[in-house]
């Protein structure tokens, strides 16, 4: 855990308004508020890389064509499209 997610973690369960725990830490507001938002970056970016160390895939059945110019479309969550030609 980082200082960032253990000043986080100390304000939460403080119950107190940012101002009054950053006097009773001997930080400035706008330290605290940087604190706050750095462990929110850092969580952030830990779930995201938790949720992509996993790939999943899924059989795609691509049926008998003629057509000769094909291609596979991939759409991902974030919108993001990936067209693949096959041959």
């Amino acid at each position: 855990m980082t200082k960032y997610e253990k000043m986080a973690d100390r304000f939460v369960k403080s119950g107190l308004d940012k101002d009054v725990f950053a006097r009773k830490a001997g930080v400035k507001g706008s330290t605290l508020r940087y604190y706050l938002r750095r462990a929110k970056e850092i969580r952030a970016s830990k779930d995201d890389s938790e949720e992509s160390s996993e790939p999943e895939f899924m059989a795609i059945d691509l049926g008998a064509s003629t057509h000769v110019d094909r291609e596979i479309t991939i759409t991902m969550p974030g919108g993001l499209i990936i067209r693949v030609p096959i041959c």
